[in-house]
Parts: structure tokens; sequence; C-alpha cells
């Protein structure tokens, strides 16, 4: 008996099997039927794949109660401190970001000011930390949150943050990585004119901490211009204009690992539960071979000559969405139709099947794919009531136009209220002109149709 006991506790499924016969054997000895036995040695091999001790249930319980506290009262200190704990995991982070999102908690970008090592609470959202940008040291970190708490305060502008700490902890490629991230950004306008500014900005700031560490002091130093501009400083020259919202996507992602200030999907974040059956996160947890169809930003595309036939070819990626990534393949076949949709930084819905080699290795195997550019969501509207004849003629209409288009259903409450409810993909449809008019010819007394794309 404290031979199997140990065999559960350390989860040797194989060697507890083994004992079976010889613990119906014995139970025989004791009056049990063989049946009665092997139900219940069938019983203890499903507790033996996860059992502990009643202690271990206790502080298990104790854990998830502080957990549910604090995350219920103090969300975004629990989350900063959550985030801070996956730092090093991106797909963790990635999770724990659109979990946020969901809780109407902001990520906010990286700032010189605000930012500490790590996640921090900034009033009722989170702050990107600074160790979380590349190319930015513990060394320079930990200076720039000295230098703030100094009488001189929080950096007024990056020439002032440049004179401040030591030049020789940091290089331009620490200043560029932390312009790109938006750590600036809260005090300068626009970081490609930062960018353009700064080798000169960098030598100007040289030369400045060099002449007060040799206690020289400028000759203008302290001065201002009749128009209150302070002499004993550098100034931005060219134009003010920012990198396009695409450019700082790119920056983020690069410079951080993760899309903060806005995301290539945050424009359609409100239809994706319209366009998709799940999340990217969820697929791990899904059978092998589960239909699924997601929604994502499309990268480290490359195209692979197949082993059999090398003049024909298979694609394989990275599809991203805001809760995760997954690897893709598409085949040869899936390719002669979809070949266009599958490039680096293309939004896309692709539908397909999970392939799983194991618990942590997971891929999609593409079946079809659509430009979310191209996508439509379709409303129809029940004004009327319908006989259950029309209702199964409207039915097999929208069959025959079935496609890849989201279809929802709105129809008038008791109250008079609308509401609207969302079709399973099998009854999608394909929105075209030739819709509208089916359903406008056939049935424009009772039912109203409207097509949307997903910018509207």
């Amino acid at each position: 008996a404290d031979n199997v006991r140990r065999m559960m506790g350390k989860k040797q499924i194989e060697k507890m099997a083994e004992q079976k016969g010889l613990f119906i054997e014995r139970s025989a000895a004791h009056g049990m039927t063989e049946k009665g036995a092997t139900e219940l040695f069938e019983q203890i091999e499903k507790f033996a794949s996860y059992c502990f001790n009643r202690s271990h249930s206790a502080a298990y319980a104790f854990v998830a109660y502080q957990t549910a506290y604090l995350k219920a009262h103090y969300p975004v200190e629990y989350m900063s401190a959550l985030l801070s704990s996956v730092s090093s995991d991106q797909e963790k982070t990635q999770l724990y970001i659109s979990e946020c999102q969901k809780m109407g908690i902001k990520v906010l970008a990286p700032d010189v000011n605000k930012s500490n090592a790590k996640f921090t609470p900034d009033g009722n959202n989170i702050r990107f930390g600074l160790a979380s940008i590349k190319n930015v040291g513990e060394g320079v970190i930990e200076l720039i949150e000295k230098e703030r708490e100094s009488q001189d305060g929080e950096f007024k502008s990056l020439y002032d943050f440049c004179t401040r700490i030591d030049y020789k902890s940091y290089n331009t490629r620490t200043l560029e990585s932390l312009i790109k991230a938006g750590a600036f950004s809260n005090i300068e306008k626009s970081r490609k004119q930062l960018i353009e500014n700064l080798e000169p900005l960098i030598a100007s700031a040289k030369r400045q901490s060099e002449a007060k560490s040799l206690g020289q002091a400028s000759l203008f130093s302290g001065l201002t211009t009749s128009t209150g501009v302070d002499l004993d400083t550098y100034t931005l020259t060219g134009s003010d204009a920012e990198f396009d919202d695409k450019q700082i996507q790119a920056f983020e992602k690069e410079y951080l690992g993760f899309y903060v200030t806005s995301h290539p999907l945050s424009s359609i974040i409100d239809k994706l539960p319209f366009l998709t059956t799940h999340n990217i996160s969820e697929l791990k947890d899904m059978p092998n071979d589960k239909p699924v169809t997601v929604c994502g930003l499309l990268t480290q595309v490359r195209q692979i000559p197949t082993k059999k036939d090398p003049t024909k070819f298979l694609k394989a990626g990275i599809i991203e969405d805001l809760t995760g990534k997954v690897e893709f393949v598409a085949f040869h076949k899936t390719l002669i139709d979809y070949n266009s949709f599958l490039e680096s930084e293309k939004k896309v819905i692709i539908s397909g099947k999970v392939q799983k080699r194991d618990e942590e290795q997971y891929s999609i195997v593409v079946d079809s794919v659509k430009s979310v550019d191209n996508s439509n969501i379709v409303t129809i509207s029940i004004n009327d009531e319908m006989k259950f004849e029309e209702l199964v003629g409207l039915k097999d209409m929208l069959a025959h136009f079935k496609g890849g288009d989201p279809l929802v259903m709105k129809v008038k409450e008791d109250d008079g209220s609308d509401s609207r409810i969302l079709c399973g993909s099998h009854f999608w449809v394909d929105a075209s002109n030739e819709l509208v008019n089916a359903v406008n010819n056939n049935f424009a007394s009772k039912v109203g149709i409207s097509i949307k794309s997903l910018d509207e």
C-alpha cells in the first residue's frame, strides 16, 4: 500500500498499472468481487493523475482567495505585479496585457519621468517598465530613477536628460531605443524629430556635461533671449512632424516586443468576435484537428519548397492577435487560391485546423484565408413576424450565398428593444449585391438587410 501511495505521489502511472493484478487478487481475499476491486483501482488511478493532501488543498484555496481579492479590489497594482512576474515571457505578457484591456486598464508606453525598471501603477493605468526596452541596461535605469528624484526634478527635454545623465552610462543606441519606444513622447513632440537631431544633440550635451564637470560655466549660462529661450540648451531643428502610426507600431514591436500605443487590429477590436471562433490564446487547449477561425497580423512569413517536389511550395509563418501568436502552415494546394493573402504585415482571417505535436507545440494548418480589408458584416433585420415556412425559405436562401462574411440576426424583443445574434460560422454568407437583391425581392416587407465593412 505504501509503495502504491509513493507511486501516486510521483505520478508513476506505469508502475501503478503493474500493481493492478495484485490489488485485485489481494482484494478478493478480503471479500471484494473482481468487478468491485477493478472499479476501486480505476478510481485510485484517476485520483493519482492530480492528487495532493488536504493541507495542500487548503493552501491552494487560500492563495486563490487572496489572488481573487487583490484582482477585484486592487486591479492596477495586481496586474502590474503579474506583468512584472512574467516580463521575460512574451507570450504570457501579451496575454496579460489583453486581460488588462478587458478590465479597462490601459498599458501605457514607457516614460523616462514615470517608469521604473518593471511594470508600475500610473493612476488607473499601468506604465511599461524601462527594463522592457531593448538595449536599455540596468545601470542607466538606476541613474534615471535617481536623477529624477533629485532637486532638479523630472526631465524637461531630451537635451536636459542627456546633460543630467552621465554620458558614459549610455550610447546612441540606448537613446535611440528609448526614443523609438516612446519614453520621451510626453516631453517632446516628435520621435522623428528627435532621431533626426540625435547626433548633434548628444555632442552638444556631452560638451555641456564636460564643461560642468570641469567647473566651467557657459558665458551665456542662465541667460535668456528676449523671447524667453534659454541660451544654455540645444534647439531641435527641422519639422516636428511625427512618424505615421504604422512606423510607430513597428518601433514598439521591435524595441518592446509589443504594440503599445496602438495595435494593427485596434480599429476592428470590437468586430473580432464577429470574425473569429477563437482567440489565439485559446488554441493550446483545443483538441487535435479542431476547426478554428482566427484573425491577426502575419509575421515571419517564408516560402519553403516541398520535399517531394521542389517546384511546389508551402508557406509557414506566425499569425498574431491581441492575446498571443501561433505558427501556421499553408500547403501547396491551399496556396493555389490564397497565396497572395499570406504575406508579412497583412491582416487576415485564417480558417483551418489545430495541429498538436505535444501539449506545448501546436500550429494551424490553413484551409482558407481572407483579407480583413475585404471583410464585411451582414445584418439581417427581422422587422415583422414570420411564418415557419418563411423562416425556412430565408435560411435556404442564405445557404445559397454561403461564404466567409459573418451573419448577424437582428430581432425585436417584446419591450421593443433590439437584440443581435451572431450566427455560427456555418451560416456565414458571401456579402454581395446578389444577396441583397435576393433578400429584398423575396422578403422586402418583413426582412431588411445591411452590409457594412469592418471600418464602418
